[in-house]
């Protein structure tokens, strides 16, 4: 199929039901089918490069190119998940977080994959110190052609891959008719979401007080007694422009689609609002003599406390909650 022929299946399967979680998962089925076409990320990238401002991006620690949105509350993206420097795996990509209302999909569609948490909902420990316990639901690779799902509220946390890794990551929002058209991503709606449950609620101790306490913490990161609780994410700095064109032609070799040289080149000819056109010109020649392109992580793109940490620091977390479980029990 066609890239518009996949979103208009993706459109049919969403609007075939009002119950938006049992239409998600039926959706899958398509997104096993795209995950599998390599035209597919071609035509993905090929959208990417045509848009006005495509080499002249900056970048996040994954570099995303947004495909669809559908009826405002649903959408699709390919991520592509860059590794460190040093190849490191057992490091954590961004903080243990959680997306309110939004129900994830993931599938992986091309390389190695990259090791994927998923937790329990957090507890209360210590209110004043944010302090929770959690402990872990799932912990597997994701490797191509496997199918994740996070649905709302649930907590979790991929680790950076060996190597360069593409994603589809499918969002739909259980909660349609409180959010639609008030956001932008599923992380603006979760931080919409739960300040507007949070001004609405009646203040008190009690079960229900709790409970709120821990849905309203965004994300979270191991210490010493168990889990750190955020109320706002850790937003990564955008890396600059040279860093994004290094990172966006090593997915393009990486991925086998050399033959949009062409393509960019057009883009390039001729337009002055390219910011570094001798370097995309550099990086055309690298990609049509075959010359490895290395990705480039960014200062601040990595080594962020309370959102990268070791695998190592995680299991001492989850084994302090377990000890403090077993001493109270």
């Amino acid at each position: 199929m066609t890239y518009d022929q996949y979103i208009a299946a993706l459109h049919r399967e969403l609007r075939s039901s009002s119950d938006k979680q049992a239409a998600h998962l039926r959706c899958h089925p398509i997104l096993l089918d795209m995950s599998g076409d390599s035209a597919l990320f071609r035509a993905i990238l090929e959208r990417h490069v045509l848009k006005p401002d495509s080499l002249n991006a900056t970048h996040y620690p994954v570099v995303a190119f947004d495909l669809d949105e559908i009826d405002g509350y649903d959408g699709l993206a390919a991520n592509c998940w860059l590794p460190l420097p040093g190849r490191e795996t057992h490091v954590s990509i961004k903080s243990i977080h959680h997306h309110a209302s939004w129900m994830l999909t993931t599938i992986t569609t091309f390389g190695p994959g990259y090791d994927h948490w998923t937790f329990t909902r957090p507890e209360p420990l210590d209110h004043e110190q944010q302090l929770y316990a959690m402990d872990v639901r799932e912990r597997s690779p994701h490797p191509v052609h496997h199918v994740a799902v996070v649905d709302a509220y649930v907590p979790h946390l991929p680790f950076y891959p060996s190597s360069l890794t593409v994603t589809l990551s499918f969002w739909t929002n259980q909660s349609p008719a409180e959010l639609k058209g008030q956001s932008q991503t599923p992380a603006d709606d979760a931080r919409q979401e739960i300040q507007s449950a949070a001004s609405a609620s009646q203040g008190g101790p009690g079960e229900n007080a709790r409970s709120e306490d821990a849905v309203e913490q965004l994300e979270f990161y191991p210490v010493a007694e168990g889990f750190r609780g955020l109320k706002e994410r850790i937003e990564f700095e955008l890396g600059p422009n040279e860093d994004y064109l290094y990172s966006l032609f090593h997915i393009i070799q990486q991925t086998g689609n050399e033959e949009l040289a062409p393509l960019i080149e057009y883009r390039l000819n001729g337009n002055d609002a390219i910011e570094n056109p001798a370097l995309v010109r550099q990086l055309i020649r690298d990609l049509r003599s075959g010359v490895p392109i290395e990705a480039r992580l960014s200062s601040g793109h990595y080594g962020l406390p309370g959102a990268n940490y070791t695998l190592q620091e995680l299991e001492h977390a989850i084994a302090a909650v377990r000890r403090s479980r077993l001493s109270a029990a």
